[in-house]
């Protein structure tokens, strides 16, 4: 049986997973350092016009024009849909920078536990 993503789980993935993490660990998107800015090849383009943003984490296209999260690196690079892209990010989480503000002490629920099984297609 397959169930939705809450939205506190969605809200995680797009936000408590540093978006660099996921181009250069996760992806292994091709990317490069110039002039002290941080560069990733665009999954549409090809090129290297583009930034993240820490605030928010997102990445641009400046070229493209587009913001991408997380999700929508995933299922561009990974060429999967939506519910693999959040799977793979959720079973992926617990890379070595990923720190959350989620936490029992606080009374709150780990927005990555599994409230039943993964999403099925």
């Amino acid at each position: 049986m397959s169930r939705r993503f809450s939205h506190s789980q969605l809200y995680a993935v797009r936000n408590h997973i540093p978006i660099r993490y996921v181009i250069e660990s996760l992806l292994s998107i091709p990317s490069e350092t110039v002039e002290g800015l941080f560069r990733f090849r665009c999954p549409l383009c090809a090129g290297y016009h583009t930034a993240i943003k820490h605030d928010t984490n997102l990445s641009r296209c400046f070229q493209c024009a587009k913001n991408f999260n997380a999700i929508d690196l995933c299922m561009l690079v990974r060429q999967a849909s939506f519910v693999e892209s959040v799977n793979f990010l959720i079973e992926h989480k617990k890379g070595p920078c990923i720190q959350h503000s989620w936490s029992a002490a606080k009374g709150r629920i780990d927005p990555f536990e599994p409230i039943g099984e993964k999403v099925k297609e």
